[in-house]
């Protein structure tokens, strides 16, 4: 032993400190009043936190029972007002003016590419939206 070593040590993870590794040092420190109010205040926080989470998950699996029930229940009014609605169909011809829904219009312009000769063939077009913005669109040739 003419070197220095240092001896083992332990954390005790309910008081948040260190003790020598040994067998009497950890004896007397799990036998002592504040290791002993640690471990029983670690403990009744495990059983609160598992107490929450089994009624917060028993809150969501009702919440989830009411929307399904919710959901079945208008599937079902659906479902017959869409079977009442094809019964009225066969007596009754569908019009033929119905409004659609508008497309984007698009204002186009065409340019050919000025450059060399590689570049033949590549057409750019640029597209101007309803709204101001524009979008350009690369149109290659039939050989690239």
């Amino acid at each position: 032993a003419d070197y220095w070593k240092s001896q083992p040590r332990k954390f005790c993870q309910y008081c948040k400190c260190w003790i020598a590794d040994n067998k009497p040092s950890i004896e007397f420190h799990e036998r002592g009043k504040n290791h002993k109010q640690n471990v029983t205040a670690k403990i009744d926080e495990i059983k609160k936190k598992s107490i929450d989470k089994a009624k917060k998950e028993e809150k969501m699996s009702k919440e989830f029972a009411a929307m399904e029930e919710a959901a079945l229940k208008a599937y079902e009014e659906d479902m017959k007002r869409l079977q009442g609605e094809s019964e009225s169909e066969e007596a009754a011809p569908i019009p033929a003016d119905l409004p659609t829904e508008p497309k984007t219009k698009f204002k186009e312009r065409t340019i050919t590419s000025l450059g060399d000769e590689s570049s033949a063939g590549t057409t750019f077009k640029k597209r101007k939206t309803e709204n101001g913005k524009s979008r350009s669109l690369r149109q290659r040739g039939k050989d690239d």
